[in-house]
């Protein structure tokens, strides 16, 4: 299989991400504060608005101290790196015109990274990164070993 031509895209994951970041924090304040409010016995507007004032209180946290960086990655036509680690790149969710992938460092002792992309942060490159991750992949996957020599075939039908 021919491999995909080298590609580099920077991007930091749009508003999609972002949102998802912001997100997850509130969600989990949200949770907490309507759990501690239940267990105390809280009326129930009680627990409602501890919540949301939790919830809220999270997001606008998680917002300020959450500022998106740009990751280069690119793909040499032999591996993947980003900004400058090479590894090994896995798609988790392609959503179209979003895209998650992860990093696995070939050196030990990093941690993955989560990549981001959507169209709106890099754009007209998103097409030719995902053709390079799908066909990077193809590339890696082991083929199915031939029989061996003296090996029985398929029976004849």
């Amino acid at each position: 299989m021919k491999a995909a031509p080298p590609v580099s895209v920077r991007a930091a994951g749009g508003v999609p991400w972002r949102a998802l970041l912001v997100t997850l924090p509130a969600l989990a304040a949200g949770v907490l504060a309507a759990w501690l409010a239940a267990w105390a016995e809280a009326a129930g507007t009680t627990a409602a608005l501890a919540a949301a004032a939790a919830a809220l209180g999270a997001a606008a946290l998680a917002w300020r101290l959450e500022r998106p960086r740009e990751i280069e990655l690119a793909w040499d036509g032999q591996r993947w790196s980003a900004d400058g680690v090479a590894g090994r790149l896995e798609p988790v969710i392609d959503l179209g015109p979003w895209l998650l992938l992860e990093l696995t460092p070939e050196e030990r002792g990093l941690s993955r990274r989560w990549i981001p992309f959507s169209t709106a942060s890099a754009g007209p490159m998103l097409p030719a990164l995902r053709t390079a991750v799908y066909s990077s992949r193809a590339a890696a996957a082991p083929s199915p070993a031939p029989p061996r020599s003296g090996s029985p075939g398929p029976p004849p039908t």
